[in-house]
This record gives structure tokens, sequence and C-alpha cells, in this order.
């Protein structure tokens, strides 16, 4: 016959899970020895910091005048509701440029490529957006 407490027992768990518990004194007297510790400094350390790429200081801003030109003529054939996705992709286009040996030649070809993908992205999303608004109404 099978006893109660034979059935209640899981016999997943084991009966001793390896706590222990301190109730005597030696828990209170683990931190008596106190060691004082004296901090110890060298001498400061600086040093000057130089761009790493001499070209991106050098150019950056003839770079900037570029990215410009091309934002302004892109959005000027586009429209004014490209506006933010197109100067998004002229963010990503400089930072993938600036990653290349010669940014000012990869550059153009760059935005051109990440803003054809903007606005094919912008028509997708508002193709969706008039036809879930179409469902929704039906």
């Amino acid at each position: 016959m099978i006893e109660l407490r034979d059935f209640c027992k899981n016999p997943r768990l084991p009966v001793n899970r390896g706590f222990f518990a301190y109730y005597n004194n030696e828990r209170n007297n683990m931190n008596t020895k106190k060691i004082a510790l004296q901090a110890e400094f060298t001498a400061e350390t600086r040093f000057e910091l130089q761009p790493v790429d001499a070209f991106r200081a050098i150019h950056e801003n003839e770079f900037e005048q570029l990215k410009a030109r091309l934002l302004a003529v892109r959005q000027r054939e586009a429209g004014l509701k490209w506006e933010a996705p197109l100067r998004d992709a002229a963010d990503k286009a400089a930072a993938l440029a600036w990653t290349t040996p010669a940014p000012l030649l990869v550059f153009p070809m760059l935005f051109e490529e990440k803003a054809a993908a903007a606005v094919l992205q912008n028509r997708r999303q508002a193709r969706i957006l008039k036809k879930s608004r179409e469902l929704l109404a039906a």
C-alpha cells in the first residue's frame, strides 16, 4: 500500500538543495580584520588628439556643399512632401561614402540609389495606407 508521504514526494527535486544558514557567531566575525589601503597615483598623462583622417578634415566642408547641392536638386524635382525621406537618404549615403577611400566620388551615386529607394519605400507605404483605409471603410 502507498503511503501519503511517499505519494506527495516529488522525485525530481532533491531533498538537500545546498542552502546554508548561519545561526552562530561565525557570520558576524568574518569582517573583523580591516586593512587600510593607501591609494597611489602616477603623474597625469596628456596627449593631443589629431584627426584620424586628414582628408576628411580638409574636405568636409566641400563634401557638405556637394551634399546640399544634390539634395536641393533632388527635392526640387520630387516636391516638398519628400523632404524628410530625401534628407535621411542623403545622411545615410554620406555616412556610407565616408567609409570609402574617395567619398566625394562615391557620394553622388550612393545618394541617387538611397533617394530612389526612399521614394519607392514612401510610395509603397502610401499605397498600403490607402488600401488599409479602404478596407477599414468597407
